[in-house]
């Protein structure tokens, strides 16, 4: 008797169906996972006499951006530098996963919408702070900015698989 090779996550004959499934369960642990993982790295700058002084910032996780970000639309996109509207792509993101199962239709082009919106979040140039400066510099995006960015992506693939799957 042969041994069959072990493959992690994925059998050898999946359904169609289990392919749904493992791209949206894929997809909602891609998401959780940049929540506790580090999204924007900052650093302070100030100036004094002509001198620009920069400082290291905050390391800010997903789970704070997620709870403090939404503030970022309430500015004007002109005046202000951390003006974004990527924070809405989080409640597409959860309306497109509710709808996967019995509107998959409607679930793949709320997946791309949120997407489209999420990476409208590499243009935001500074965060917010209640210390002085008012604000941090980013500098750059930690591994839960990707997993975040990823988890749209196996969002859509989820929902292009689901109305295959209603075709068939």
């Amino acid at each position: 008797m042969t041994q069959q090779p072990i493959l992690l996550f994925v059998e050898k004959d999946m359904s169609s169906l289990n392919r749904v499934d493992f791209f949206f369960r894929a997809s909602i642990t891609m998401y959780f996972l940049s929540l506790i993982l580090p999204v924007f790295y900052t650093e302070y700058v100030t100036l004094a006499e002509s001198e620009r002084l920069t400082d290291p910032g905050e390391t800010w996780y997903g789970i704070f951006v997620l709870l403090l970000e939404w503030t970022a639309a309430l500015g004007s996109p002109t005046r202000y530098q951390y003006w974004s509207i990527a924070w809405f792509a989080n409640p597409l993101f959860f309306l497109a996963a509710s709808l996967l199962r019995e509107k998959a239709r409607f679930s793949f082009p709320i997946a791309i919408i949120g997407f489209i919106i999420a990476l409208t979040s590499f243009f935001l140039k500074k965060i917010w702070n209640d210390k002085e400066p008012p604000s941090n510099l980013i500098t750059g995006h930690g591994i839960g900015f990707y997993l975040w960015l990823m988890a749209f992506v196996l969002m859509i693939v989820a929902s292009w698989k689901a109305i295959n799957v209603l075709h068939e």
